[in-house]
């Protein structure tokens, strides 16, 4: 680009110069006004350009950022990491890594003497924010890419209940943004040019500072220009208002209306429109259902679940419904299917249930499922042998077997008193003397062994 206005300019100061005679300064002015012509429309080209070059690289490191928090959280952190130390740079301890979000101190005037340099905005409950500096040594990342076009740190505003796996949650994101107005119908008298809140929350909030670096850091953790006055800088003054405001300011301003894409609030021009901030907003985690598990280093088939605690299968609603009443029951279930469920491996499980206890919830009747497979001494119906060939195992309850007198005493198949025995399907049969019922087969034969 400077090579065409040195071309441009050496190629108009030719037109009025002539070798044997100096310039007169007639033909001087006309030069410079030649000159001048030509080449303030490649100055405002060039201009375009590097302001187009500085969005686009900006925004790039801004998805990159945003995709390694992204892989932060499913990489078995079951959550966003938080953020790092403003003011740090290379060499430092800690430098890049993330920082104890706990521990964070109010956002104020005095926040940096905290030594943590993150803060946090909103108070220490569900609605608190902590603002830092993208952690990219956690993240195993080079900080060039958590830099924007101008070398300076991107800033990574996140909500602190989804740094912690135990409050982290798809829906509990706090960062409320604002959103200009549509510029059209600003200018018809439609709207009021004021900006409005967005109605989603975000989950975190990354932006560069702009050419002005308004509230940012440089590369090695050194304050840029101050923020400045809100009724000067006007959108300017809200991403970097958070350090003087106080901490109950948890409010950011994004360069553009996520539902009018023309509604876009970027403008280097100085005065109460002045916005070069550049931005991303995450409402909620980018949900890929699986990824591969960080310790299988091989890149095999083993692969987990993310972001889930109940899965569906068949129901949108994970949960057990009572027959007897049908109300759903919010129960720690991983996985529900409406319907059948075929396998052909193994079923491995340490407990095995048929229902809930109509009259009590939160009472499952299960068992052992060694009782079946196991050679327990609760499988015999006596435990000193005293009724053999007298009883056998009619049926599992209540994690124990009920027995019931199987035979008369010539052999012959009786129905039971504590309960009633179709034999046309079931035909007991006691254990030979010294052995023990190992398994009940499919059609009600009884397997025994030696104890």
């Amino acid at each position: 680009m400077f090579k065409e206005i040195l071309s441009v300019a050496k190629t108009s100061i030719n037109l009025v110069v002539r070798r044997d005679e100096g310039l007169s300064l007639i033909e001087m002015a006309i030069g410079l006004i030649v000159l001048g012509l030509l080449v303030t429309p490649l100055i405002r080209t060039f201009k375009t350009d590097i302001i187009s070059r500085s969005v686009g690289e900006t925004k790039s490191a801004l998805a990159v950022s945003s995709a390694a928090i992204n892989q932060f959280l499913v990489s078995g952190n079951g959550s966003y990491p938080c953020p790092a130390n403003l003011l740090l740079k290379d060499g430092d301890d800690g430098f890049g890594e993330s920082v104890d979000c706990s521990a964070a101190a109010a956002c104020s005037g005095t926040w940096v003497a905290s030594g943590l340099g993150i803060c946090k905005k909103g108070g220490d409950g569900p609605n608190a924010i902590v603002i830092g500096a993208v952690p990219f040594a956690s993240m195993k990342m080079q900080q060039e890419k958590t830099l924007d076009f101008w070398g300076n740190k991107i800033m990574y505003a996140v909500t602190l209940y989804q740094t912690n796996n135990a409050t982290f949650a798809d829906d509990d994101g706090e960062i409320t943004v604002l959103v200009v107005d549509h510029p059209k119908e600003v200018y018809e008298g439609t709207a009021d040019g004021v900006p409005e809140e967005y109605t989603d929350v975000g989950d975190f909030f990354l932006y560069s500072t702009g050419s002005n670096g308004r509230g940012g850091y440089t590369k090695d953790g050194v304050a840029l220009a101050a923020c400045g006055d809100a009724a000067v800088d006007g959108y300017e003054n809200e991403n970097c208002n958070w350090i003087d405001t106080g901490p109950g300011d948890v409010t950011f301003f994004i360069d553009r209306n996520p539902d009018l894409k023309d509604a876009n609030a970027f403008s280097t021009n100085e005065g109460v429109t002045m916005f070069d901030d550049i931005t991303l907003l995450q409402v909620a985690p980018d949900k890929a259902l699986w990824f591969q598990h960080p310790e299988n280093t091989t890149y095999s088939d083993d692969y987990v679940i993310t972001f889930s605690n109940k899965v569906g299968v068949g129901t949108s609603t994970p949960s057990i419904a009572i027959l007897d009443t049908g109300l759903p029951i919010e129960l720690d279930i991983a996985v529900d299917v409406v319907g059948n469920v075929r396998t052909e491996g193994r079923i491995i499980s340490d407990s095995i249930c048929d229902s809930l206890d109509p009259n009590d919830f939160s009472t499952q009747k299960c068992f052992d499922p060694e009782l079946i497979t196991g050679t327990k001494s609760e499988m015999r119906c006596d435990a000193d042998d005293s009724m053999y060939g007298k009883q056998g195992v009619m049926k599992l309850s209540d994690s124990q077997v009920v027995c019931n007198s199987a035979t008369n005493n010539v052999g012959t198949v009786i129905e039971g008193v504590a309960m009633r025995v179709d034999t046309t399907v079931i035909n007991v049969k006691p254990c030979e003397a010294g052995r023990i019922v190992k398994r009940i087969l499919l059609g009600g034969e009884v397997q025994c062994e030696i104890p």
